[in-house]
């Protein structure tokens, strides 16, 4: 994990506004429950009782975010960083 920088550039990958009151409404149990040895495969089904295209959008993220860091070494960081992040909204 990476440390957070002094900055921050949020990109939100789902508002709910009712109230979330089992942890079965962030993953769901019974097809999830084999997965719980496996995080990444786990994270599949975060909020997708609520929020069905929440991993999709929060993998868009994840990848704006790793071109973000790579790009962070380069030259091209400012107007790449824009091109990413206007893209991915």
């Amino acid at each position: 994990m990476q440390p957070l920088d002094e900055n921050l550039l949020l990109n939100v990958a789902s508002v709910i506004n009712d109230p979330v009151t089992t942890t079965d409404e962030l993953i769901p149990s019974g097809e999830a429950s084999s997965y719980r040895s496996n995080p990444a495969k786990l994270a599949e089904f975060t909020l997708s009782r609520k929020d069905p295209g929440y991993v999709g959008r929060a993998k868009t993220v994840q990848a704006v975010e790793a071109k973000r860091r790579k790009l962070s070494d380069s030259d091209g960081l400012d107007d790449e960083l824009v091109k990413l992040f206007l893209s991915s909204v």
